[in-house]
């Protein structure tokens, strides 16, 4: 990476942080110069305008997350397994980043009303691809039954974590971790009939 790169990424990384924090419309530009380092006019060197600059760093977290879930779609464990580490890296960002997960559920809410150039669609579309992936495989090696619908598996999966975060960060639950992962997977897997 050249230093013109290393320095576009730590703006970003930083802008990232401050939006996450403070919000789009409390973040000035002086602040995202003053905790990277820089002049301002370095900044709109790389970035023409705060909102640019917003976008792409909500672009660079989502690029992000689309990595880390290829990489698990595509390790070596079983698919019972990789729903388990999906589930448990949510929960792990969360408690790391309670301020940019609030932020990213806000997003995804409508809650942030800027005018972002973000195709939800096309971020759901690749999750989804994924998490297609690991239960096809699921089905392949006869861990998961094959009438799965797998659409409604997926929006029942992702929903719960979605609760189980926002109860964290409402403060409902005083923590998330692999417990709950091992709850959610059990029930998923083996339902609530006795």
């Amino acid at each position: 990476m050249t230093k013109h790169e290393s320095l576009r990424s730590n703006i970003l990384k930083e802008a990232a942080a401050l939006f996450s924090q403070l919000g789009y419309e409390r973040t000035s530009m002086r602040e995202i110069s003053e905790r990277v380092g820089v002049s301002k006019p370095a900044i709109y060197y790389h970035f023409p305008n705060k909102q640019e600059l917003f976008e792409e760093s909500i672009l660079m977290s989502f690029e992000k997350s689309q990595k880390e879930i290829a990489d698990i779609t595509n390790s070596d464990s079983d698919p019972i397994e990789k729903l388990k580490t999906l589930a448990l890296g949510v929960m792990q960002r969360t408690k790391q980043n309670p301020n940019g997960a609030r932020f990213i559920h806000d997003l995804m809410a409508g809650n942030i009303r800027k005018n972002i150039k973000l195709d939800h669609q096309k971020v759901f579309s690749k999750q989804m691809k994924f998490f297609n992936q690991i239960l096809n495989t699921g089905k392949e090696q006869g861990l998961i039954k094959k009438e799965l619908d797998n659409f409604t598996f997926i929006m029942i999966f992702i929903g719960t974590l979605n609760m189980y975060t926002i109860g964290y960060l409402k403060g409902g639950l005083s923590d998330i971790n692999s417990d709950n992962v091992e709850h959610i997977i059990d029930i998923l897997f083996n339902g609530i009939k006795k």
